[in-house]
């Protein structure tokens, strides 16, 4: 057995019946990083054999081990640095930093990063390539979205972190940052029921801090009073316009520019509708609106809908709404949805 081209040990005197299988076992106390392995058998060419160029095997993996001490524990630390740290009590613990930006936080080789509060106290501490480190779930830097979510659950919202759309586990205080390919490349933690910086959608569930089913009151709680109401009930704020159904609940919500957060697939307002085929697919139901200039993409399985410019094919309102409330309609007629985005978009006009 060769770990990274050295020897590391090797059996004697093994024999297997012809034609039959058999495990052989060879323990290793592993360390962080990239290794690989190689398997060899009758190395000095004992065994008469009609093919001797199947006798070794290599498989190349990564150990992700944190070790006493080390490792992200949501809402607590990072390789022992903890949430609340001074930047005096960061640098005890991981030295002086490799890097401090404008906002005066900190930037290590290792892929630590410390932000600070006005305070000077670390609100947020991030890990980033090459960080080898992993959560207390067993989740690391390279590991899918799917994976993410089998371990944590849905219970999460988008948000912005270090540049990239992230799952915000508000409650748990850990947030995953993914790339194009829903490849996790970042990880935050924070103090739990923080809500976090930006803002972002999740289809069929929720904008911001919005959630599809929220009451009045819920919505009125966690955003604050409406700017102002129109004749059908709806609430309207600076860049978002929430529907109610006749419980009362929420069923639409709809967000217009200068709203700058971003769907759980990186579209936001702006991007251009070729985007969103890309990152959502062709299961859309297309519908004009032509007394916008404007036309629409309607997921309606997802619970999500994107309006158009018609003339510069760019993103200029998004929607979501629970999935099972936006009826299919028969093929010419107007979807449930593209009826209340009408009607929104229409009321939106009118006071401007």
């Amino acid at each position: 057995v060769y770990l990274d081209g050295a020897l590391v040990g090797y059996l004697e005197d093994v024999s297997r019946p012809a034609k039959e299988t058999g495990i052989l076992w060879y323990q290793w106390t592993a360390e962080a990083g990239p290794h690989t392995a190689e398997f060899r058998l009758d190395t000095e060419d004992v065994l008469g054999e009609s093919d001797e160029t199947n006798n070794t095997a290599e498989l190349s993996f990564t150990v992700r081990s944190s070790g006493p001490g080390k490792g992200i524990i949501a809402g607590e630390s990072i390789d022992g640095v903890q949430l609340g740290f001074t930047k005096d009590q960061v640098i005890e613990t991981l030295g002086p930093p490799d890097e401090r930006d404008e906002d005066g936080d900190f930037w290590y080789h290792s892929g630590i990063g410390a932000w600070f509060d006005e305070n000077g106290r670390t609100y947020v501490i991030l890990a980033a390539e090459p960080y080898p480190g992993i959560t207390e779930r067993g989740i690391g830097l390279g590991t899918p979205a799917s994976q993410i979510v089998d371990k944590y659950g849905t219970d999460y919202t988008i948000k912005n972190l270090d540049e990239f759309p992230a799952y915000w586990y508000k409650d748990s205080g850990i947030a995953f940052s993914l790339d194009e390919n829903n490849i996790c490349v970042s990880i935050g933690i924070f103090a739990a029921g923080l809500s976090g910086p930006g803002g972002g959608i999740v289809a069929g569930k929720s904008i911001e801090d919005i959630e599809i089913g929220f009451t009045r009151g819920d919505v009125i709680d966690e955003v604050g009073e409406p700017l102002s109401i129109d004749e059908d009930g709806s609430f309207r704020y600076d860049a978002a316009v929430v529907q109610f159904d006749e419980n009362n609940r929420v069923r639409f919500i709809m967000v217009v520019p200068p709203y700058s957060g971003i769907t759980e697939r990186g579209i936001w307002l702006g991007a251009v509708a070729s985007q969103v085929k890309r990152k959502y697919g062709e299961d859309f139901r297309a519908e004009p609106m032509p007394e916008f200039s404007a036309y629409m993409f309607t997921y309606v399985k997802l619970g999500i809908a994107f309006m158009f410019d018609q003339e510069s094919d760019i993103c200029i309102a998004i929607a979501v709404f629970r999935p099972p409330a936006a009826k299919v309609a028969p093929a010419g007629a107007p979807s449930e949805a593209q009826e209340t985005m009408r009607a929104l978009w229409s009321a939106s006009l009118n006071e401007l």
